[in-house]
């Protein structure tokens, strides 16, 4: 079994009333996701983001343990808690 740590920006914006996901980013390293996700405060049409790493099995796709959040900033969907912005 090989794995891969996968490092992910979800941002979010707001549609009415409704937080939408947009379209996920894929980064190569942790700091290259905290960088990106830095860039993403700035941008008036994101509602917030959360940046986060998981391990995945590469040859089956499967993922291994929960998603360990780098940092996050704005407006989330519930099933991310109330964390302080990152």
């Amino acid at each position: 079994m090989s794995t891969q740590e996968v490092y992910v920006i979800q941002p979010y914006k707001r549609v009415k009333r409704r937080l939408v996901a947009e379209q996920p980013t894929h980064c190569k390293s942790a700091d290259e996701a905290m960088l990106r996700l830095t860039r993403l405060r700035d941008r008036d049409t994101v509602a917030g983001a959360i940046a986060f790493s998981i391990i995945v099995d590469t040859e089956t796709g499967e993922t291994h343990d929960d998603p360990r959040t780098l940092g996050r900033f704005g407006d989330l969907p519930p099933q991310f808690g109330d964390e302080d912005d990152a």
